[in-house]
């Protein structure tokens, strides 16, 4: 949490926390003394081995827990005063994609921020560096590709449409994990984003940007929405 402290951000969301009902009051005492008494954290505990999330706030919000799991790996919460929902996720690392069922879920004219752990990589070319070849398409990644073609936004490849960067490294492995992922209705609120040096985890952090009370026009980007190709009559 130290290093969280000093971040610029004023909503930082972390996994793998290994938090638990035990070591909460903990938490909480270590950031208000970091951060002033004004800050807060949100928690879907773990184990003191496994999963955890937690959104910490450094300043006053209004704010309400919009969902919260019971395995440590989502929670949201909805900021009352910016009709803006955060959700922090740390996906199970199976390829399955049910996990993410709840952005489909999501009203896509409202304004959702997804970010975390995604285990996935969405582009085998450009989102992983590997002596590897050998990639599988798994039933997660396809399914993230269809929410990308039906009003959700990676963030950061959309600043950034060709550049090579990763969020992970283990020895030689790197690869782009984490994601910050939007409805495109919040598209005109991002300033900017980047992707951070790893300093006490092997994963490095990914910020943005965001003004809610300022839109910056973005030249849009069509997209083929695929349920069409399901429709009766669709010819090529």
């Amino acid at each position: 949490m130290q290093y969280a402290s000093t971040m610029t951000e004023d909503v930082i969301l972390l996994q793998e926390t290994h938090s638990t009902t035990t070591t909460q009051k903990y938490w909480i005492r270590s950031w208000k003394d970091l951060v002033g008494q004004e800050g807060r954290i949100i928690f879907s505990h773990g184990t003191s081995s496994t999963n955890g999330v937690a959104i910490l706030i450094k300043k006053q919000m209004q704010l309400k827990i919009h969902h919260r799991d019971t395995h440590g790996r989502m929670i949201a919460v909805e900021l009352q005063d910016m009709d803006l929902k955060i959700w922090n996720i740390y996906a199970p690392n199976d390829g399955d994609a049910t996990f993410f069922n709840f952005m489909e879920k999501q009203d896509v004219q409202e304004k959702h921020i997804v970010s975390g752990d995604f285990n996935a990589i969405m582009d085998p070319d450009l989102d992983r560096k590997t002596t590897s070849a050998h990639h599988t398409t798994t039933p997660r990644i396809t399914y993230l590709k269809c929410l990308m073609d039906n009003g959700w936004t990676d963030l950061w490849r959309r600043f950034n449409p060709n550049e090579r960067q990763y969020t992970f490294k283990r020895g030689e492995y790197e690869s782009r994990l984490d994601y910050i992922m939007v409805t495109d209705m919040m598209l005109g609120n991002v300033l900017e984003i980047e992707i951070g040096v790893p300093t006490v985890s092997d994963h490095a952090p990914v910020a943005a940007k965001v003004a809610l009370d300022v839109e910056v026009q973005r030249s849009p980007t069509w997209r083929l929405n695929r349920k069409l190709l399901a429709e009766k009559g669709f010819d090529q």
